[in-house]
């Protein structure tokens, strides 16, 4: 069987929201995970590119780690926050440059 829907929420026993899969606002796919106090602590899914991320959230739920690709060869970014500012950003090139890209 297939359930379809435009939303999708898991709830705990108590109805407390765990996961919920969505369309943002562009229309693309994503997943959050909600963790005991309901703060989205992990997301994922594609931006409007097709660019597939990663977010790592803290207790505020301000992103500490994302990972994605970028630009039409997907290249892999790392970015790593602190209190809401970028701190480090790792990234490979994509097309000639064969260096990694580094930024503190």
């Amino acid at each position: 069987n297939i359930v379809s829907a435009q939303t999708f929420q898991l709830v705990d026993a108590s109805g407390r929201r765990k996961i919920l899969m969505a369309s943002t606002a562009d229309g693309s796919p994503a997943i959050w995970f909600f963790d005991k106090n309901g703060k989205s602590r992990l997301n994922l899914g594609l931006y409007e590119d097709g660019n597939p991320f990663v977010v790592l959230n803290d207790q505020n739920e301000l992103a500490v780690q994302i990972l994605r690709s970028v630009g039409n060869e997907n290249a892999p970014v790392l970015v790593m926050k602190s209190k809401g500012q970028d701190r480090m950003i790792l990234g490979l090139y994509s097309g000639t440059l064969s260096d990694p890209s580094f930024v503190y």
